[in-house]
This record gives structure tokens, C-alpha cells and sequence, in this order.
């Protein structure tokens, strides 16, 4: 089926939406998700499921787990709940690095959140995986595996995210990502919509999305923070995809107001990996190092850089 037989639908354009009641934000980010979704889905007639980057961008998010379904991290955790993203405050660029399987495998990410109008926040990421060094490899007289070259697996995406605040204690979010991946000599296109809700309540929040709307791998999340002041507070989330499911625990403690220590468990009931990380805040710059093991790849290494510029 060609892309065009499935037009993306019409979206109105709204001005002055900082003026307008929440009730008309609300309709304004409904038919947004709507032509997000439609747009996801006509595209996604076109190609194959829709790969993911997990937590491999990931600095803090990674740190704790992967247990970020309610955490407010803004971009970091918007990739797996969009309405997160309402925790941005201020513009804020962001840059991580991951390395893993001593240097095999390396990811990248460059992300930008701006406030708009208040109530509307607007994120773009661009994730960037690579895995070099993979043998290619022929059969030889008797059957055996001769390596003739190497070659790369190559990943990169775009990720377009909209979050509103519909009131003091509830977000809403969706993003529309694509990943474009290259193995060798062949080639992969791929999109998917992730909508999300964040409900805030006194004791911790409350978070829920679903991912890859409009594939076949669609990923169901659901999730808590718990606070326990002075003690920091603990994120537990689970997903589910297909029969696969999925659970996570993390730990955010401050030990001063500038240095934050973060640490967690992805996978609590198989793999078990265990991740730490910190994060140290000097005026409008974070800086951030995590790490980990995993049993197939190794010892896992990540920094990370948030600004937020006082004059933009």
C-alpha cells in the first residue's frame, strides 16, 4: 500500500492558546493526538514493526531502573510516558552518551524541550544507536564460520513529543517517533505513537501510557513514585507486551540539593540488572553518570549534560 492512499488528516491551527479555557486546551490537544495518531498509522502501513530504543539513550532513566512510567525527568522519561514532559520548567537541551560491551555498542542522544503557552510543552529527540565490529562471516569447506569483513547495525530516530497540562495534577502527552535502521546492506522504516497520562497526588504520582500505536508491538506501561521525605522516594513500574512482562523498581535520594544519588533495579524478576547513577546540579547545568551490567553485554557506561539557558 502507498503512503498516499492514507493522507494525514487535516489539523486545525489555534491561536492564543494561553488565553483560551482549559476545557478548549483540552480539544486542542485531542485533535492533535488525533492527527498524530492518524499520521502513525498511515505510516506505519508502509513498513515493518516499530523497533525501540528502550533505555539505551538513557542517563537517569537508566539509573533507576527503567522504572520512569511516573518519575518527571522531562525528555528522559517522556520517552517512555509523554505526558512527563510537563515537568520542564524552562527550555532545556540535553546530551547523552552510552557505552556498552567495551565499545562495541554506543548510543548518542540530542533532545530540546521548550514551554509553550503555558499549559504546552514541545520536545524533539534524536536517539542514535550503533553496534560496530559485527563479523560477517561465509561458510567454509566444511561447514564452518570464516570471517570475511565486518560489518554495522546502525539505528537512528527522531522523536516528536506534545505534553499538556490540563491542571495542577494532570498531564497529558503523546509523541510520534521513526526509526530508520541499517544492517549490512539492508534497511528498515518505522513509526509509532506512545500516548501517555501523569496524575500527581499527595503521597507520589501516578503514570499509565501505551507505546507503538499504530504497529504490531504495542507496549503497555503503568507505574508509581511513592514519596518518603527526607528519604528521597522509590518508582516502581511494570510492562507488558504481548505475554512478555516487565517490572522495575528505583531509588532517587538527595544527599544535598545540588547532588542527587539514584539507583535501580531493571527487571526484578529475571535479569536483575542493577544500575547507579548521579546526578550533580551547578546553576543552570546537570551533569550526569550512570552505570551498570548486563549479562551478555557487559559493564555499561553513561554520561550525560542538561543545560538551561537563563536567556531563551
Amino acid at each position: 500500500l502507498e503512503a498516499s492512499i492514507y493522507p494525514a488528516p487535516r489539523c486545525e491551527t489555534y491561536h492564543g492558546v494561553g488565553h483560551k479555557s482549559k476545557k478548549e486546551g483540552a480539544r486542542l490537544f485531542s485533535k492533535i493526538t488525533s492527527c498524530l495518531f492518524a499520521l502513525s498509522l498511515a505510516l506505519s502501513l508502509t513498513t515493518n514493526a516499530h523497533p525501540q530504543f528502550h533505555d539505551s539513550t538513557l542517563v537517569t532513566g537508566f539509573s533507576k531502573g527503567f522504572a520512569i512510567t511516573a518519575e518527571e525527568l522531562g525528555l528522559e522519561s517522556a520517552s517512555k510516558n509523554p505526558a512527563t514532559l510537563t515537568s520542564v520548567q524552562k527550555n532545556s537541551f540535553s546530551s547523552t552518551y552510552s557505552s556498552y560491551y567495551n565499545h562495541i555498542l554506543q548510543s548518542y542522544n540530542l533532545s530540546w524541550a521548550i514551554p509553550l503557552f503555558k499549559r504546552y510543552i514541545i520536545g524533539l529527540q534524536f536517539p542514535n544507536q550503533v553496534v560496530q565490529n559485527i563479523p560477517h562471516t561465509q561458510a567454509g569447506p566444511e561447514n564452518e564460520a570464516i570471517q570475511i569483513g565486518q560489518f554495522q547495525d546502525k539505528k537512528t530516530g527522531t522523536a516528536l513529543s506534545v505534553a499538556f497540562k490540563g491542571s495542577q495534577s494532570l498531564s497529558l502527552g503523546a509523541t510520534l517517533s521513526g526509526t530508520h535502521q541499517k544492517i549490512f546492506n539492508q534497511t528498515q522504516s518505522s513509526f509509532g505513537l506512545d500516548l501517555g497520562l501523569l496524575r500527581k497526588q499527595n503521597w507520589g504520582n501516578i503514570g499509565i501510557s501505551i507505546q507503538n500505536m499504530g504497529s504490531k508491538r504495542l507496549i503497555n506501561n503503568a507505574g508509581f513514585t511513592l514519596l518518603t521525605p527526607p528519604y528521597g522516594h522509590i518508582s516502581i513500574d511494570a510492562s507488558q507486551q504481548k505475554k512478555e512482562h516487565l517490572v522495575n523498581i528505583g531509588y532517587t535520594l538527595p544527599i544535598l540539593s545540588n547532588f542527587i544519588v539514584s539507583a535501580g533495579i531493571k527487571d526484578i524478576t529475571h535479569s536483575k540488572q542493577l544500575r547507579l547513577g548521579l546526578e550533580l546540579r551547578l546553576a543552570n547545568v546537570a551533569i550526569l553518570i550512570a552505570q551498570g551490567h548486563h549479562d551478555v553485554l557487559g559493564p555499561i557506561n553513561k554520561v550525560g549534560i542538561t543545560f538551561q539557558p537563563d536567556s531563551l
